[in-house]
């Protein structure tokens, strides 16, 4: 290139005006393309976070739905078992009750009872137990001889202040004669 050239320019001047109009005209098609694509990404990851978010709440609706299930099972099964209220605030009442001590007295008749021996039934009230059930046959003891040693067993633990039988009497279980009997015992003081 000639260093002495100069650059003319032949160009009308409506012709430089139409193409400087293309020029900004191609400048904003650019422009309006560039904020298009920006603003369609932007609409594709909004749309994309929505649709996660639509997933994540899909599955958190099925997990409550699977706990709920789970739950009413569960209910089922605790509905299944026995209302124990009762007899846990008899326990308790036994336990608890330091003027009879009852539990100690629940455990002195269980150790002091020979083998043959099934206490069926105990009430207590206040100072005083009356306990009830059955004596078999022993090999070595009548029912009779086991419960008088039951008795005397009682009597000389030194728990009871008064040990009273209120009934012998014989009768027939599962095609063995037994003894029923009825005791009446009254709780030594603490002091005594």
């Amino acid at each position: 290139m000639n260093m002495n050239m100069r650059d003319i320019n032949f160009l009308t001047p409506e012709y430089k005006e139409k193409l400087g109009v293309s020029q900004n005209l191609k400048k904003a098609v650019l422009i309006a393309g560039v904020f298009f694509l920006i603003n369609g990404a932007i609409f594709f990851g909004i749309h994309m976070k929505q649709k996660n978010l639509e997933k994540n709440i899909h599955e958190t609706k099925r997990e409550i739905a699977f706990n709920q299930e789970e739950i009413k099972k569960l209910e089922v099964e605790i509905g299944k078992i026995p209302d124990l209220t009762d007899k846990i605030e008899i326990i308790e009442e036994i336990f608890s009750d330091k003027k009879t001590r009852i539990s100690e007295v629940l455990y002195t008749i269980q150790t002091l009872a020979p083998e043959n021996i099934w206490v069926d039934t105990m009430h207590h009230e206040g100072g005083n137990v009356r306990i009830k059930g059955i004596s078999y046959l022993n090999s070595e003891m009548t029912p009779e001889q086991n419960l008088y040693d039951f008795e005397d067993k009682l009597i000389e633990s030194g728990d009871f202040s008064q040990v009273k039988h209120d009934y012998l009497k014989i009768e027939e279980r599962d095609g063995n004669k037994v003894m029923a009997f009825e005791f009446s015992l009254v709780i030594s003081d603490e002091e005594e």
